[in-house]
């Protein structure tokens, strides 16, 4: 073993305790979050913040989002209830039980009221560089609850909402999801789509704002949510003529005894005189 000096040692001791402090100063960059969150609401089961992502120099980005938003609760609400969810049935579900492939609400009318609070205080209180990220508590039986996360923004001009999942966890069979943390899944785990109605359509953006989270297909729903609340009227529709009445088939002439008896029976029915009779029946008897 070669023999190494004093000094050697003490240089030695401190290059490792340079690297040492430049290992730890790039740990503590890394583990620096690049996000500023805000809580708006957070209890145990559900979750709404304010999520703005950083720049290099930790300065909100600002993605252009159109907030704050002046959305109402009860306005809120109405839009949550006109989102529809497909679940396609599985195979077995096809095969035998005939399942057809439906599309049902979302949110329960008492789910929207609930969740139309906190999104609406969250979209009037948000900068343009913050998006409403939220986990959501179904509680559709004693027994069993399930969540749904996602982020909701507002840009041009329409309320985007984008599901990561949608009725997952706390019953058997799929993993719950950790309330607070990302709102996407890294790997795809549930087959639904959002089926648009009016006023409502799917975007094509694979990639969400801010987050850079993938999107599945078919869960980006942009919503023109002032059209959906005050849909435009409609123009009345021309007025129509009332069809005329077809002209049915013309009686056949009557014969000559045909006209001599009606006119005697007007005559006795006292709707012409015996004056009025004779010229008539005249006239009557001279066509024959």
């Amino acid at each position: 073993m070669p023999d190494i000096s004093y000094r050697e040692i003490i240089v030695v001791f401190k290059r490792s305790r340079f690297i040492v402090a430049l290992i730890a100063v790039l740990a503590a960059g890394c583990a620096t979050p690049h996000t500023l969150t805000r809580a708006v609401l957070d209890d145990s089961y559900n979750v709404v913040r304010l999520e703005a992502w950083l720049d290099a120099s930790r300065q909100p980005i600002n993605l252009g989002f159109e907030h704050p938003a002046e959305i109402g609760e009860a306005d809120m609400a109405r839009i949550l209830e006109t989102i529809r969810i497909v679940r396609p049935p599985g195979f077995l579900s096809k095969l035998i039980l005939k399942t057809k492939t439906e599309a049902f609400p979302a949110f329960t009318p008492e789910e929207a009221k609930t969740f139309a609070k906190p999104l609406a205080a969250a979209l009037r209180t948000a900068a343009p560089s913050e998006r409403v990220v939220f986990f959501f508590h179904h509680q559709r039986s004693v027994y069993k609850g399930t969540s749904s996360s996602g982020i909701v923004f507002v840009k041009d001009n329409r309320l985007n909402i984008l599901l990561g999942r949608y009725l997952m966890g706390n019953q058997p069979g799929t993993p719950d999801i950790p309330v607070g943390g990302n709102p996407f899944p890294a790997i795809t785990d549930q087959d639904f789509y959002i089926a648009p109605g009016p006023f409502q359509t799917l975007q094509e953006e694979k990639e969400a704002p801010g987050g850079r989270e993938w999107v599945s297909p078919q869960r980006w729903l942009g919503i023109d949510y002032t059209s959906l609340l005050n849909p435009p009227a409609q123009p009345d529709a021309p007025e129509t003529e009332p069809e005329k009445a077809e002209p049915g088939p013309a009686a056949p002439p009557m014969n000559l005894e045909e006209k001599l008896k009606t006119l005697n029976k007007l005559k006795e029915e006292g709707l012409i005189t015996e004056e009025e009779y004779n010229e008539k029946k005249k006239e009557l008897l001279k066509t024959f």
